[in-house]
């Protein structure tokens, strides 16, 4: 097969279980992280160990909302085509609601919601 997943926030958690199952069913994996870059590359050491340039990662912080078209063609450039996208990354807080700051909340929307849109717009022109 010879289909690529981009999984944003794809280094921990479920989006590192999400990068391994579609690794396991012969995807090429382009797996995004902001600040978890000791946990993207032990993943992409382990994927391409198993087959050898199957795993890509790129690093990108979310809230840095000028700076997308350049990721995006990073992206872009790093397999033939990107066939799925998966929007994993986001962003939360344990606090309460009451508790956020102005920035907390640009965070959040940023990371939760224009990230996936701008990420699903650049990459469908």
């Amino acid at each position: 097969m010879n289909k690529t997943v981009f999984i944003t926030g794809g280094a921990i958690r479920i989006g590192k279980e999400i990068c391994k199952k579609f690794h396991q069913e012969g995807f090429n994996i382009i797996c995004h992280y902001n600040s978890s870059s000791n946990f993207a590359n032990q993943l992409s050491e382990e994927l391409n160990e198993i087959r050898k340039g199957s795993c890509e990662l790129i690093q990108f912080d979310l809230n840095e909302i000028n700076k997308y078209p350049d990721f995006i063609k990073k992206v872009k450039s790093l397999y033939e085509s990107i066939d799925i996208l998966i929007n994993n990354a986001s962003a939360f807080y344990s606090s309460p609601l009451n508790d956020y700051q102005e920035k907390d909340w640009d965070i959040l929307h940023n990371s939760n919601l224009r990230g996936p849109f701008l990420i699903s717009s650049f990459l469908k022109e």
